[in-house]
């Protein structure tokens, strides 16, 4: 695996799991989401183990970039993908 992207969600911040990361990260998330807590202390692991981490936040809530979503933010999704267009190409072309 060379790059690994992740929206939202609750990750698993175990010490075991997370030695096994060998890829650069980038962490997407919303300030207002439920699992800011969880993202914060995810991130933090991965420092921990000296792991490539970038997190990008913005003021939305959970699945901001999602288009059924009635709290959808076509700005944020925007600003998202493209952040995570620039993640991709460096760590895929570098």
């Amino acid at each position: 695996m060379s790059a690994v992207v992740a929206y939202y969600g609750v990750a698993d911040a175990d010490d075991a799991a997370i030695a096994k990361i060998g890829a650069p990260v980038l962490l997407v998330c919303g300030t207002q989401d439920d699992t800011a807590e969880d993202v914060v202390a995810f991130e933090a692991a991965l420092k921990a183990q000296r792991k490539a981490v970038q997190t990008i936040w913005n003021g939305e809530g959970h699945n901001f970039a999602d288009p059924s979503n009635p709290r959808y933010s076509l700005r944020a999704a925007d600003a998202a993908y493209r952040e995570v267009r620039t993640f991709l190409q460096r760590a895929l072309h570098d």
